[in-house]
C-alpha cells in the first residue's frame, strides 16, 4: 500500500489534492483541483515502488491509450506527466460525478 497524499498537496505545481478516492495495484486516485484550468479532476499517483520498465511502459501505454479514446461513459483524459528523471507519476482524468 502506498502512502496517502495529504489535503491541500501540490503535484506538478498545478493540482491540488482534495482526497483519496481509491488505491489499486498501480498507485491511488485521488480527487484533485486542477488550479490551471478551474476545475476537479481526478488525478492517478503511481506507486513509487513500481520503477521498472515494464511498469512505466505500461503506465505510458495506459496514458497514451485513453488519450485516444473518445465515449461518453469513458473518463475524458487530460494530461499525464513525470518526474525531472523521466519516470511517469501522474495522469489527469476529467472528474466525473456519480448520479
Amino acid at each position: 500500500m502506498i502512502s496517502v497524499l495529504e489535503q491541500g498537496a501540490v503535484i506538478a505545481d498545478r493540482f491540488a489534492i482534495e482526497s483519496l478516492v481509491a488505491q489499486g495495484g498501480m498507485g491511488a486516485i485521488y480527487r484533485a483541483f486542477d488550479r490551471a484550468e478551474g476545475q476537479p479532476v481526478a488525478l492517478k499517483i503511481i506507486d513509487a515502488r513500481l520503477g521498472s520498465a515494464q511498469d512505466t511502459e505500461r503506465f505510458v501505454r495506459e496514458a497514451e491509450t485513453l488519450a485516444r479514446l473518445e465515449h461518453p461513459r469513458i473518463v475524458r483524459y487530460l494530461n499525464h506527466g513525470a518526474t525531472q528523471e523521466g519516470t511517469p507519476i501522474w495522469q489527469c482524468n476529467g472528474w466525473t460525478a456519480r448520479t
